[in-house]
């Protein structure tokens, strides 16, 4: 077995055992003793007449203010038509050689001196299922070591790899059954950063849609698009409740119907579930650090709001509101 072999092998099985978020970080530390670098990227780009866009992604070793320093010097980035070229592309350049050195490309190149890009692979390959374009650059500081035409044509052979491990870690990350703490059945996509939809696990369209019935599937609707800016945010509908987060490049939607226990307070939540997990009020106490008539008068409040009288109706109201999402 040789070395691309046991990269093979590594990097499958991260996309079987890793969480997503942490997924890229993961083989691009397998990839590094295969094909030296010393910082990277690894996300989603458009080819527009204004530049190369970034639409999402992972930075290894950079920071985080990249990108927008990349949307500022976009227009005088060097491009090449990769539509005439085979599929997947990878390029590999040296921004000290002399064709790269045109005054129009000045700020481009201070851009690429900031972030110490001397060399850089770039490995591109159009998604099937999304249209979109995986990317995936290294980067050397060092002018003198130009990446080889083998680490090239290894990386061509890659990243095909890498771009089926990264759907399949996807896939098992969104097929997790999961209960928010509301008791609630919630469903997962991940999407780019304007919005467009690259995966999403069972009931996520079927829950958005009962909030927006003409939604078409493609992109998050604008309400939620106005969200993505931050680290994590939240919607609350007519019908159903969204989350926004963000971890390692990875964003994350989460949907759920809008729940009874979403009117309790937060410390009413957390004796509601020791509730349904069964506690007793001696326990429940002790578990919060409060006195068993406090759990007491806590559990009557829960029970007032819900508008049940006793453990076994609040039991089957959460029942009620935490089976899976199905199409109808």
């Amino acid at each position: 077995m040789d070395a691309y072999d046991r990269l093979l092998i590594e990097i499958y099985r991260a996309a079987r055992e890793a969480p997503l978020s942490d997924f890229r970080e993961i083989a691009l530390e397998a990839i590094k003793p295969v094909v030296p670098f010393d910082t990277a990227s690894w996300g989603i780009v458009r080819f527009a007449p204004e530049g190369v866009i970034v639409d999402g992604g992972y930075l290894y070793r950079l920071p985080d203010s990249m990108i927008a320093e990349h949307a500022q010097v976009q227009h005088c980035e060097p491009t090449v038509p990769i539509e005439r070229l085979a599929d997947p592309v990878v390029l590999t350049f040296c921004w000290s050689d002399p064709q790269w050195s045109r005054a129009e490309l000045a700020p481009f190149q201070a851009y690429l001196k900031r972030h110490d890009k001397a060399n850089a692979l770039n490995a591109v390959m159009r998604e099937a299922a999304t249209g979109q374009h995986a990317s995936v650059s290294l980067f050397r500081k060092d002018r003198r070591r130009r990446f080889r035409g083998d680490e090239r044509a290894l990386m061509q052979r890659l990243l095909p790899h890498l771009v089926e491990a990264y759907v399949s870690c996807e896939a098992h990350e969104l097929a997790k059954p999961r209960l928010s703490s509301a008791s609630e059945y919630t469903a997962f996509a991940t999407v780019d950063w304007n919005g467009h939809l690259h995966a999403r696990g069972a009931g996520f369209g079927e829950l958005i849609a009962e909030e927006w019935p003409h939604w078409t599937g493609r992109e998050l609707p604008a309400a939620l698009r106005a969200r993505l800016g931050a680290a994590s945010a939240e919607f609350v509908g007519a019908r159903i409740k969204l989350r926004v987060d963000r971890a390692n490049g990875v964003v994350f939607v989460s949907a759920r119907r809008r729940s009874p226990m979403d009117q309790l307070s937060a410390r009413e939540r957390a004796v509601a579930e020791l509730i349904a997990a069964g506690l007793p009020y001696k326990r429940i106490a002790l578990e919060l650090g409060i006195a068993p008539d406090t759990a007491r008068n806590h559990t009557r409040s829960i029970y007032g709001k819900l508008g049940v009288n006793s453990k076994g109706q609040f039991i089957r109201l959460l029942q009620r509101h935490s089976a899976p999402v199905t199409s109808s």
